[in-house]
């Protein structure tokens, strides 16, 4: 009976210090787990410092505990979320107009193909100001008036910067040109330093120095300087040769297409240029058997406030190259004609 008694006691006290253990292994467990979420969330997170631009041209940072954008002001319609991102690309020109200190950029993107129906693209014509830093380590002639190709890259799918701008045409070429300015006509261009210029009332010719055929091309330009054809003849056929006219009406600017491309030829659309208040001129064909034969690069720009037209034949080939013979100056030459204001 003692016996029995004794190992009775002896269980009740094993049963009750394990329950003493038990209790106390949960409490502890249970602190522990407290202090370990406590210091998970007052732990710092820290989001990449890279920025996204909005559609109206402001930027917004990472933020928040998972380092998403915040929204854009005004912002209505949900970002695209996953995956690579995708661009789509849009030629068009930037006219620099002011430079900081610290070289961030200011510039007018203009376009030189119909925009695509694609909502960030609504606002991509006018100014725009990024620190592209295009400027550093680089012995650039870079001022602001400098018109540049660029392109405009908009972002269709995914969560990257939703416009991007690069400059393609801005190379070390810059600092072989300079201004050649025209106040008579009220235009001026870029032109490479190495370059003749011919002028005749309201026609100029603009001249490779070091062409093989320079001395017989200046020789030709000559003759026809002082030949009693008409200034419309006598920049027929004869690339970078720019004639200014002034025009009062579309039925003038009209006159002036049909009398420099041909009958055939009649005013198709105008379209605003980068410079402000010029505009870029089409020409459409009238008649398919019209003459109006246009198998050539050409620019028409039309100033209404001063009632000037300029018009010019870049031509098929590249007539300006640099001294390595591989770099040429044309398509900064023809993203650089501009009226005086």
């Amino acid at each position: 009976m003692k016996i029995a008694t004794l190992a009775l006691v002896l269980i009740s006290i094993a049963i009750f210090t394990a329950l003493i253990f038990i209790f106390a292994l949960n409490k502890n467990t249970k602190k522990t787990a407290n202090i370990t979420d406590s210091k998970t969330e007052n732990k710092p997170v820290f989001c990449t410092q890279d920025a996204k631009r909005c559609a109206d041209g402001s930027f917004v940072s990472r933020t928040g505990p998972n380092c998403e954008f915040a929204p854009c002001p005004n912002e209505t319609t949900p970002q695209i979320v996953g995956g690579q991102c995708e661009y789509e690309k849009i030629t068009g020109n930037c006219d620099i107009l002011s430079i900081s200190p610290d070289n961030i950029v200011k510039f007018y993107f203009s376009k030189m193909e119909p925009l695509p129906d694609i909502p960030l693209a609504k606002n991509l014509i006018g100014n725009h100001s990024d620190a592209l830093n295009i400027l550093n380590n680089q012995n650039l002639s870079v001022k602001v008036g400098d018109r540049f190709s660029c392109e405009a890259q908009i972002e269709t799918k995914g969560t990257c910067t939703p416009v991007v701008f690069k400059f393609i045409s801005i190379s070390p070429l810059m600092s072989k040109m300079r201004i050649y300015q025209n106040k008579s006509l009220g235009f001026e261009l870029k032109i490479p330093n190495n370059t003749t210029v011919i002028e005749n009332g309201d026609i100029v010719w603009i001249v490779p120095k070091d062409s093989l055929q320079t001395e017989y091309y200046i020789t030709e330009l000559a003759q026809i300087k002082n030949s009693s054809l008409s200034d419309y003849e006598k920049v027929k056929r004869v690339d970078w040769a720019f004639l200014v006219k002034k025009v009062k009406s579309d039925a003038e600017l009209e006159s002036f297409i049909q009398k420099r491309y041909g009958n055939g030829c009649k005013l198709g659309t105008s379209e605003p240029a980068s410079q402000d208040g010029v505009f870029d001129v089409n020409i459409i064909t009238s008649k398919p058997e019209g003459n109006c034969f246009l198998n050539f690069v050409r620019d028409i720009k039309y100033y209404p406030e001063k009632n000037l037209v300029i018009a010019y034949d870049i031509g098929q080939a590249t007539s300006f190259y640099d001294t390595n013979g591989n770099d040429t100056f044309d398509g900064i030459m023809a993203n650089n004609v501009k009226f005086i204001k």
